[in-house]
């Protein structure tokens, strides 16, 4: 776990300005600094993934899962399937592929830490021998061969990112109890597949 926590804590090693907002168990939220934002407040959503029509669906309710939080800062459009997404298309794109560090994280969403971005890819690690992509299950973690990956919980998480939350652990070495709750913490003991108390206080509070 340590292994994966330095290699996925991006802000952190890159010396990102974090914000800790609110303090209250409900809302002891962490982001980044407030130039990492979308543009506009309507994100559409291109995918090139190769899985079946269901999986495919269930990434895209994933995704529109932030759309419930009350009031929503941002609205993410329903997903358009294309054989390939072109490199100029903006908004959120789902993908899958190889990426530095994908031994040690199933999942990665570059672009997110783009001042005022207008395209952040979801990549989807295609380390085949390392990610077993599942629908109904997730974890255990350990440090080599294969894990099963739920679709669902690295979406949810990967999404977060793009819209501006960062990891618990990058603002506060002591996690409270809604902290860890969040999908925003990257664990892998349990199925995660939308946004709880803490990451929709964040969510509301993105200044967008």
């Amino acid at each position: 776990m340590k292994k994966l926590l330095a290699l996925v804590g991006v802000a952190t090693t890159l010396g990102l300005s974090l914000t800790v907002a609110g303090g209250s168990p409900a809302e002891a939220y962490c982001m980044f600094a407030t130039s990492y934002r979308w543009p506009s407040i309507s994100i559409t959503v291109n995918g090139d993934l190769t899985w079946n029509s269901t999986t495919k669906e269930y990434v895209n309710t994933t995704v529109r899962s932030w759309n419930a939080v009350s009031p929503a800062p941002l609205s993410y459009g329903n997903a358009t399937w294309m054989t390939a997404v072109p490199s100029e298309t903006t908004g959120l794109v789902l993908t899958r592929g190889r990426f530095g560090g994908d031994s040690s994280a199933p999942g990665m969403a570059p672009g997110s830490l783009t001042a005022n971005h207008s395209r952040v890819e979801v990549i989807y690690s295609s380390y085949s021998s390392r990610w077993l992509w599942s629908n109904v299950a997730h974890g255990p973690w350990k440090d080599s061969g294969q894990v099963t990956t739920d679709i669902r919980t690295v979406t949810v998480h990967e999404v977060g990112h793009a819209a501006g939350l960062a990891h618990p652990w990058e603002c506060t070495g002591a996690f409270t109890t809604a902290e860890s709750a969040s999908v925003m913490n990257a664990q892998w003991t349990a199925l995660r597949r939308s946004p709880t108390t803490d990451d929709k206080a964040g969510f509301n509070a993105l200044g967008y």
